[in-house]
């Protein structure tokens, strides 16, 4: 996918995060700002899939039975 440029707006403090994580990663500003929007992104797109999931298996009726529960309960918490 070709590239597109976006101009942002950003606080200050944010600049100075951005600038100093630049200097660590020795990675531009702009290539970390880029990999931060997609991780957000990806995060939020996620998410918002969970939720419609769950919503949607909710109006179905779609539930887990109470062995599975405690399976998955023991499983994951002793």
């Amino acid at each position: 996918m070709p590239d597109t440029e976006l101009t942002l707006k950003l606080a200050k403090e944010i600049k100075e995060k951005l600038d100093k994580l630049s200097l660590i990663r020795k990675k531009s500003s702009e290539g970390l700002a880029e990999e931060a929007i997609s991780q957000y992104l990806d995060l939020e797109l996620w998410r918002h899939e969970q939720i419609i999931q769950g919503v949607n298996e909710s109006m179905n009726n779609d539930y887990a039975d109470e062995e599975t529960i405690k399976r998955v309960f023991k499983k994951n918490v002793g």
